[in-house]
């Protein structure tokens, strides 16, 4: 006789029958975390049961350990007796007015059933074109690609001073069309081990609650509540694999090339009138959204402002390397400049960097290098161009101040607002990347810029405790709790 089990939502917290059952579905299933004060770890679980209600389940400390090959993707079990808590309204939204915390009192036993048709029918994927309309967004995109290449990790150290382990991995679709996604710490060590071992057989990568970034032109990133299914037995990874065994040779001349690896022009959507803030609007907006577009006129700041730096190319960090000078990291001499954006309604200051720089100036770094150096003689500052006196569309990124209250500015795009509102162009860039490195200044303009306020890299040393700290930023929510309850609530 079948056992009897009913579905997520006839399961309530004021539930009198304490030995109920669910059939369920292991939906996601993401890394083990360490709460923000290091007292406790903890790993989140999506189930879904027959009828596609879903239910966070959490485990803790030693239970992640001793359920670790049980509670295992698309399988499906029988659980009873998990301990059933109310969520903090706050969190209703992405969590459910429930969750689930499984204990060794939980009683989870396997059945054999094929459930993957109907779990796969609940994923939702992005295609790599579509990438571009959810830039800095607060969006959950799920996408599926074939890993094919991934860059040594590296530790690096995020604005909160704490460290972080992250590693990039590139992944192409149907169409060769390549993204970088960047995956920290946790999924550093489990996800990114898994694809390293694997990547001869170019395993299929089913990410979902990824965030699309426009760190390096077009990228993605994993942020706390992320999840992986690599290979799944899924029809949608049957079809990816076989177009991989027909077009295998395509594939590896891909690879052997590495063009990915040079940063690719952005695809970015020009944004419609309705798109853009008015200057003066977006200090009231700070709470709400980091990157806005601002369609403005713009002058430079101050005359005597050093227009270039010698920086490694990666992270923006300065160098005392000499051009052309070869080091383990990308040196290259960067344009920058503080410029004034003014609107109708305002003005506010802004930093430019890199490429967008070279565009403000309608000169290169190296130009700028050369004929600015002590005993040059050049007439680079008078042909430079120093104002833009036609409205330009830029893209700006609010950064808060470090020590202190309010925000400042990086201008990341540049764009002719000539384009067409609404039509996706190429914002062309060039990179050199060799090994090793070597400074160099073929940098074009119109291209995106790494902000420096985003990431500083530096030298790798041996793992300490703090390397295994989270991914920091507004994604990351890990509470500060001790408590079980507490943690579970404040971990989306």
């Amino acid at each position: 006789m079948d056992t009897k089990y009913k579905l997520i939502p006839e399961i309530s917290v004021t539930e009198k029958d304490k030995n109920w059952t669910a059939k369920v579905i292991v939906s996601e299933k993401t890394s083990a975390r360490t709460s923000q004060n290091g007292s406790i770890r903890y790993q989140n679980l999506i189930l879904m049961d027959p009828q596609k209600n879903k239910i966070q389940a959490t485990l803790f400390d030693n239970h992640i350990t001793a359920f670790e090959d049980l509670l295992l993707l698309s399988k499906t079990y029988l659980i009873s007796n998990a301990t059933i808590k109310l969520t903090k309204p706050e969190y209703v939204a992405s969590v459910g007015p429930i969750h689930w915390v499984i204990t060794g009192k939980t009683r989870v036993i396997e059945i054999q059933e094929d459930n993957n048709a109907l779990l796969s029918s609940t994923y939702n994927f992005t295609p790599f074109d579509k990438l571009k309309e959810y830039m800095d967004v607060d969006a959950d995109i799920s996408i599926i690609g074939v890993a094919i290449d991934i860059k040594p990790k590296r530790l690096i150290k995020v604005r909160s001073g704490s460290q972080s382990y992250v590693q990039d991995v590139v992944l192409v679709d149907q169409s060769f069309d390549t993204i970088l996604l960047t995956l920290w710490d946790a999924f550093v060590e489990k996800e990114c081990v898994y694809i390293s071992q694997h990547l001869s057989k170019k395993p299929i990568v089913i990410a979902k609650h990824l965030k699309v970034s426009s760190f390096h032109g077009l990228s993605l990133s994993t942020k706390g509540n992320s999840s992986f299914f690599i290979d799944a037995p899924f029809s949608q990874v049957t079809e990816l694999k076989s177009w991989v065994d027909e077009n295998i040779e395509n594939l590896n001349q891909l690879i052997v090339e590495k063009s990915y690896f040079v940063a690719s022009p952005a695809k970015v959507h020009i944004p419609n009138d309705n798109m853009i803030t008015d200057i003066k609007n977006i200090s009231g907006l700070h709470h709400m959204q980091t990157y806005f577009w601002v369609k403005a006129k713009a002058n430079l700041q101050k005359q005597e402002q050093a227009y270039w730096y010698m920086s490694c190319s990666n992270c923006n960090k300065l160098s005392g390397a000499d051009v052309n000078e070869v080091f383990e990291c990308v040196f290259l001499q960067i344009a920058r400049a503080t410029v004034q954006l003014q609107d109708a309604t305002s003005s506010l200051l802004a930093t430019v960097i890199g490429p967008p720089a070279e565009t403000f100036f309608k000169c290169s770094a190296y130009d700028l290098m050369k004929g600015t150096t002590q005993n040059e003689n050049s007439d680079i500052v008078e042909k430079m161009r120093t104002s833009i006196e036609e409205d330009v569309l830029f893209y700006v990124k609010a950064v808060p101040k470090d020590k202190q209250e309010g925000y400042k500015y990086d201008v990341i795009f540049i764009i002719n607002p000539s384009e067409i509102p609404g039509k996706t162009i190429y914002i062309e860039s060039e990179e050199k990347t060799t090994t090793p490195h070597s400074a160099s200044s073929d940098l074009v303009p119109y291209a995106p810029v790494t902000p420096t306020s985003k990431r500083v890299l530096f030298q790798e040393h041996s793992a300490t405790s703090s390397s295994k700290k989270k991914q920091s930023g507004k994604d990351d929510n890990i509470g500060q709790s001790t408590s079980d309850e507490a943690t579970l609530e404040e971990s989306y």
